[in-house]
């Protein structure tokens, strides 16, 4: 992507061992890393593990369907 594109950003956390997201946080970015970090204020990667999830981005794909991408963060820290 070299135009920014409009995503829409949940944080993850944990509430009593589940899993929960946040509303949506909408923003221009030029990619879901980009978009997340822009919302979070920290440094996020494509992979990890489930305790250092942090984030679900959304946004539209080429055939107009919700596409996710989940971030985590980076290694040594946890949500």
């Amino acid at each position: 992507m070299t135009e920014p594109q409009h995503f829409s950003v949940q944080a993850s956390s944990t509430d009593r061992g589940e899993l929960v997201f946040s509303s949506c946080v909408h923003v221009q970015a030029l990619s879901p890393v980009d978009a997340a970090e822009r919302v979070l204020h920290e440094k996020l990667k494509l992979s990890g593990h489930a305790c250092q999830l942090r984030a679900k981005v959304w946004r539209l794909g080429e055939d107009y369907q919700p596409v996710s991408v989940l971030l985590y963060a980076p290694e040594g820290t946890s949500a």
